[in-house]
C-alpha cells in the first residue's frame, strides 16, 4: 500500500475546520538556499494544533497536499514554505 498519495482538498479542508490536524513548518524558503539551510530557516521542531483560520481556502486550492490520513501529510505552498500535518489522534 502507498503511503504517499494525493489528499483530497476537501477532507483536508473539513479536517482544518474542524482543528483536527497538527501542523509544524517543516521550511520557508527564499531565492538563497544555501543561507536558508545555515540558518535553519523557520522550522519547527514540534506540532501544533492547527487552528481553523491558520490557511484560507484560496490557498489550499492551490497546493499540492499528499501523504497518509493516518500518518503524516506534507503540504507545499507556491510560496516556498513547506508543511507537514498529522491527524490528531486526540479528537473525537
Amino acid at each position: 500500500m502507498n503511503s504517499f498519495r494525493t489528499i483530497n482538498r476537501t477532507w483536508f479542508r473539513n479536517q482544518l475546520r474542524k482543528e483536527n490536524l497538527l501542523v509544524k513548518c517543516t521550511g520557508k524558503y527564499s531565492d538563497d538556499y544555501a543561507y536558508d539551510n545555515e540558518t535553519n530557516f523557520s522550522r519547527e521542531k514540534d506540532f501544533k494544533k492547527a487552528g481553523k483560520d491558520m490557511f484560507e481556502d484560496w490557498y489550499i486550492d492551490r497546493v499540492r497536499i499528499y501523504g497518509d490520513k493516518e500518518g503524516e501529510i506534507s503540504v507545499v505552498f507556491a510560496s516556498c514554505e513547506y508543511y507537514t500535518f498529522k491527524v490528531n489522534k486526540d479528537e473525537k
